[in-house]
């Protein structure tokens, strides 16, 4: 392959982990090894090769040459994935030979190098994107070390722009992030109170990363407190190493040592093993991971251990996140295998000794970005499964591995990132790391009142707020899946035990029973909100009958609340009985109800809505939105008023009295029992007019 340019237009544990300061690639053609850091002007046009896959061996292939077809051949597979209209894919053949066209637009001097907007194209097909590149001398380039400290400048700037590429992770870099944050920030303390001696169960096992092998809490004697660090990550539909009673015995001698599982023999998966690496890494011995730490076919082991995931997750020194991860296979990006790789072509070229290429943000947005409009928009993946949400709540240090950088999150309003300088922390309330942080102002401000003086009331986290952010983060929740969705429950036990800590009301559902008329306000909507909204489909995913009460916000996803509730004191809602929460749970409505006929249904596009009419014929101005399956015209409902909404639609803020229905049973009681039959209704009026019968 030849480049032209034209001036007109898995290693062993007893090893160290990998980290590679510059790249090693040495396969570059002759034409390509020939640029130089001064030859980088803007208007200069340069011409890659572009080489068929099964025209050339790939480990031939000149590198640079590679990446920008690699550049080109993504932005037609990923770019468009989401698009209405198809690329424009029409022939024009501008050059004889088949190849890609790539033009400086412009120059920004930066301290790390030259930041290069370019142009990408294809010369025989008129698709072209742009790009951001960084050409820079790798012998006078900053230090990670001189990019620690914040700087305002520098941090706008990598904001708007992105990050430089590195394919492998600095895990010397995590090491002195951890220590820095455990010995400088008082304000980063778990979410629970106890120690790991005293707070977990005598029985909780751990994998010791020295010996290979699982270990019990009371067998492991110390001087001081166990330290140990925990994984989180996606355990996929392929394969996944479990410990059962079969295979308890054997694990507690030796673990499998290999990711290959020769001959049928078991073998660790690959994010397992890159956790075991990292931990030794780190410096640390314990390694608590969910599938081989409890015994995955005793439920005795399963109820003791989910009952104390807060304390699991929230005793562990850290967390390592697998975020971008489908499976147990995928591997933390950037410890077994490189991450910023484009269709298997590297994103960091060293080009010749005086000059090194890498993509500037390759993946053209954050990993927020990425997980609802780019690649990781799929619900295989670790920010869309159920049982990763409370361990990113509970987590008190997270460690993530993401597909183009690793990131340190602790209790600050900022995110140390490896190249680059830190990012500030997401302000989206439904990101489970925001959550965590205002669990954390709320404990603040109640341990010490006085951290409250001089600050306005929207920045003191209040019980209210605190509460508002619960039924925001439960809209999150309610879209992620399961493979099982009987789970939904064990999946937030830990997160409603610290709730119920901190703000007293909550039980193991995750209901705040305080505030039942709230409580009752969900709604299906399979177009959740975000910023941006995702572009990805929610079906209806109702819980499997029998196993929650249907009253219930864990009993059909994914769902919303109205934006503000003002309750109907007079409708009185209480529990049947102080047990707790389970499938038999029942709810007593105590109020005025009003027997209402289903009349004709108008559908739309979004929703099914049916008009409503009095016992007598007179069709009113109500209409009744049902999040059960429909029932036939003529079907008289028994309605409850519960509270005055607002909530903001296609239309802006409109007002809406909200009502639960049950099928007629006995329309002269004014108690009604809702439990397993319950129909979940919303009934509203129009935003413009008043039921004078109502």
């Amino acid at each position: 392959m030849n480049a032209t340019n034209s001036a007109s237009g898995a290693e062993p544990l007893n090893s160290e982990p990998h980290y590679i300061p510059f790249p090693l690639t040495t396969r570059i053609c002759p034409s390509c090894s020939s640029m130089k850091l001064s030859g980088i002007q803007v208007g200069k046009v340069f011409f890659f090769t572009f080489s068929a896959e099964d025209s050339l061996d790939p480990r031939s292939r000149c590198n640079l040459c590679q990446l920008f077809q690699a550049l080109y051949t993504a932005h037609i597979e990923n770019d468009y994935r989401h698009t209405v209209d198809p690329p424009d894919s029409k022939a024009r053949k501008t050059t004889r030979s088949h190849l890609i066209r790539v033009e400086i637009m412009s120059i920004t001097s930066r301290q790390m190098g030259q930041i290069v907007d370019i142009f990408v194209e294809d010369t025989w097909y008129a698709n072209g994107m742009k790009r951001q590149l960084c050409f820079r001398d790798p012998y006078h380039s900053p230090s990670k070390s001189s990019m620690k400290k914040r700087d305002p400048e520098r941090e706008a700037y990598d904001a708007d722009h992105g990050l430089l590429s590195a394919q492998w992770a600095d895990l010397a870099l995590a090491k002195t992030w951890i220590r820095e944050c455990i010995q400088d920030h008082t304000d980063c303390g778990s979410l629970v109170s106890s120690e790991p001696t005293s707070g977990l169960h005598p029985s909780t096992r751990f994998i010791d990363v020295r010996l290979w092998r699982l270990v019990k809490l009371e067998e492991i004697i110390l001087r001081s407190p166990i330290q140990y660090i925990a994984l989180s990550y996606v355990w996929g539909r392929e394969y996944q190493l479990k410990t059962t009673m079969e295979t308890l015995k054997a694990f507690s001698r030796r673990l499998p040592r290999s990711i290959a599982g020769e001959d049928g023999s078991r073998r660790l998966p690959r994010t397992i093993y890159d956790a075991m690496v990292v931990t030794r890494a780190l410096g640390y011995r314990f390694l608590w991971v969910d599938a081989l730490c409890i015994i995955q076919d005793s439920s005795a082991d399963l109820g003791i251990q989910l009952a104390q995931m807060d304390v699991i997750y929230g005793l562990a020194i850290i967390t390592i996140v697998a975020r971008g991860s489908a499976s147990s296979d995928s591997g933390l990006h950037g410890v077994s295998s490189p991450r910023n790789r484009i269709n298997q072509s590297d994103t960091e070229v060293m080009i010749n000794r005086g000059l090194e290429l890498s993509l500037w943000n390759v993946l053209g947005e954050d990993e927020e970005y990425q997980e609802t409009r780019g690649e990781l928009a799929d619900r295989r993946f670790y920010i869309w499964r159920g049982w990763t949400f409370q361990e990113q709540i509970l987590s008190t240090r997270n460690l993530e591995f993401n597909p183009t950088r690793m990131l340190f999150r602790c209790g600050r309003d900022y995110s140390q990132q490896e190249t680059g300088y830190p990012a500030v922390a997401s302000r989206d309330m439904r990101d489970p790391n925001h959550f965590r942080h205002a669990i954390r102002q709320f404990q603040r401000f109640r341990a010490n009142p006085e951290l409250k003086v001089g600050l306005a009331s929207h920045q003191i986290m209040t019980k209210d707020m605190l509460a508002a952010r619960w039924d925001t983060i439960r809209e999150n929740y309610s879209t992620r899946s399961f493979t099982s969705s009987a789970d939904r429950r064990n999946a937030i036990l830990g997160t409603a035990k610290v709730l119920h800590d901190v703000i007293g009301d909550v039980d193991s559902g995750g209901h705040m029973r305080s505030r039942l008329h709230g409580e009752l306000l969900w709604y299906l909507n399979t177009e959740p909100s975000g910023n941006p909204p995702p572009l990805m489909t929610f079906p209806r995913d109702p819980a499997p009958e029998g196993i929650l009460p249907s009253w219930s916000w864990l009993n059909l996803w994914p769902l919303s609340w109205p934006a503000m509730i003002q309750p109907l004191h007079e409708t009185i809602i209480r529990f049947a009985s102080d047990a707790e929460f389970g499938k038999d749970t029942r709810l007593e409505i105590e109020g005025v109800v009003l027997d209402m006929k289903l009349r004709s249904v108008n559908e739309d596009d979004t929703e099914r809505m049916n008009l409503l009419a009095y016992l007598d014929g007179t069709v009113s101005n109500l209409t009744l939105r049902m999040d059960s399956p429909d029932l036939k015209e003529d079907t008289v409902v028994t309605c409850i008023p519960m509270a005055k909404a607002i909530f903001n639609g296609y239309g802006g803020k409109r007002d809406y009295w909200y009502f639960k229905l049950t099928p007629v049973t006995a329309t002269s009681e004014w108690v009604l029992r809702l439990s397993q039959n319950m129909l979940l209704m919303t009934l509203t009026a129009g935003s413009n007019q008043k039921d004078k019968r109502k």
